[in-house]
């Protein structure tokens, strides 16, 4: 997130998120310190805040954390790349990011043009994502299937926005739903490992894509970047806890997605 106008109006609609603040950016220190002292205050605000800084700062550490108590942490951006990756999925991990699911899974639309293709029975058949994380996905498909539980596939093709991948799938079951038949798979990436990251990195995409429309429709019709998914400034990492949305696919899935 990049615009702290419509913080208020998006963490209303995602509760349990968490907000990294990076306190050298969009605004003075000073307004960062009461933004985030009265996100803090807000009862009606359910989410955990932290603050990201390029200097460092000892007394400026002492006051986010010592003083207002930010539950999750001062972190310096004067480290290595990897120990800043480190830090972070260390706070995410200790905040819960991935909320009850190992993975962190993203819902699917048709705009987000997330379809797949298997082989099997010596057809193929066409389907659509309903959500997916690197570890699997719930689909529904374009003809009728009859699938057994456990029944392994070597051949399913992803096609998510434009890329492609191969992956080896298990059907784990399936139930019908609003949508039709829904059928769950799980992956096993052993064969074709640089689907994983595909994958990754559609789920940050699919979950950025959604942060920036809720962005765009609290800003209203007239507001800089209302209408687009351009930020509109810059400072603010946000995102529901379930989706970790605050770190790109590449750095969750060092910790396991």
């Amino acid at each position: 997130m990049h615009d702290h106008q419509p913080l208020e109006t998006v963490l209303r609609a995602n509760p349990a998120s968490i907000i990294l603040c990076n306190i050298e950016h969009g605004m003075s220190e000073q307004q960062w310190e009461h933004l985030i002292r009265q996100l803090m205050a807000d009862q009606s605000i359910d989410c955990r805040l932290g603050v990201v800084s390029q200097h460092g700062d000892r007394r400026l550490a002492e006051k986010y954390l010592m003083e207002m108590g930010v539950p999750c942490g001062f972190i310096s951006l004067r480290v290595s790349p990897r120990e800043l990756l480190r830090t972070l999925l260390t706070v995410l991990e200790a905040n819960e990011a991935r909320g009850k699911r190992r993975y962190v899974r993203a819902p699917c639309t048709a705009a987000d043009m997330a379809t797949f293709n298997l082989k099997v029975y010596g057809r193929v058949f066409d389907g659509s994502v309903v959500d997916i994380s690197s570890a699997g996905m719930a689909a529904t498909f374009d003809q009728p299937i009859d699938l057994s539980v456990g029944k392994e596939m070597v051949d399913m093709q992803l096609k998510l926005r434009g890329s492609l991948c191969r992956v080896r799938v298990t059907h784990l079951g399936g139930k019908d739903g609003d949508e039709g038949r829904l059928h769950v798979f799980s992956f096993d990436h052993s064969a074709n490992p640089e689907c994983r990251p595909k994958v990754q990195e559609f789920v940050y995409g699919t979950l950025q894509r959604e942060m920036d429309r809720q962005l765009a429709s609290a800003r209203g019709p007239g507001a800089p970047g209302a209408g687009t998914s351009e930020p509109a400034g810059q400072g603010i990492a946000a995102g529901p806890s379930s989706a970790a949305a605050a770190v790109r696919a590449g750095a969750a899935g060092s910790a396991g997605d």
